[in-house]
């Protein structure tokens, strides 16, 4: 039993790490993120990320081919990146839990020998060692758990669209001489349209 405690404090450790690291990626792609505020385009408001740029872009497609074949491949790469970048995400995290899981339920059972078996001294040590091969599975597979989910919340994070992505596609848009898109501060979702808010264009 004395083995079992450092298993059951790991698996406690690893457990709240799951849990914590991908909040804890959000928080730090917040600051590289797409703002969080809708676009505008004349009267019309679109999300501001790449499924609000791909709605814009696919509502000029009739009306404006030009532009559309001008930006839709650009578009597809941030599409793509989005896409990917879950699919890292999912991957990691997959790997992660089933390798956690299997640290906590993969364990052989050891058996305590009975006071009354004549080789009794070996069969202790062979409860020994079936608990040390159970810490090192534990051990390694929790750790490779970890390094799952790190390596998943990572990948999301490098691969997903920053700002600086989202601006530069706003950018080359604004520079064709269309109606240029803005980013409307200030609004009001609830409501459906900006309360004491700024529109800025860049």
């Amino acid at each position: 039993m004395g083995k079992r405690w450092p298993v059951i404090v790991m698996g406690a450790c690893l457990a709240a790490a799951v849990a914590a690291a991908p909040a804890s990626a959000h928080r730090r792609h917040e600051r590289v993120s797409p703002l969080p505020t809708p676009l505008t385009v004349g009267d019309r408001i679109f999300e501001g990320n790449v499924a609000g740029l791909r709605a814009y872009l696919d509502s000029t497609q009739a009306a404006d081919p030009q532009l559309f074949a001008q930006l839709s491949p650009e578009l597809e790469r941030l599409e793509t990146r989005v896409t990917a970048a879950w699919a890292v995400f999912a991957v990691g995290t997959t790997v992660g839990l089933a390798s956690i899981a299997y640290s906590a339920l993969g364990r052989k059972d050891c058996p305590s020998p009975a006071l009354t078996d004549p080789d009794f001294g070996a069969a202790l040590q062979r409860l020994d060692a079936c608990n040390d091969d159970n810490f090192k599975m534990s051990v390694t597979a929790g750790m490779i758990g970890f390094g799952a989910l790190l390596a998943g919340g990572a990948g999301w994070l490098a691969l997903t669209p920053s700002r600086s992505d989202i601006m530069s596609f706003v950018n080359r848009h604004n520079a064709l001489g269309r109606e240029p898109i803005r980013f409307q501060f200030g609004y009001d979702p609830s409501r459906g349209f900006a309360h004491s808010g700024v529109t800025l264009s860049f």
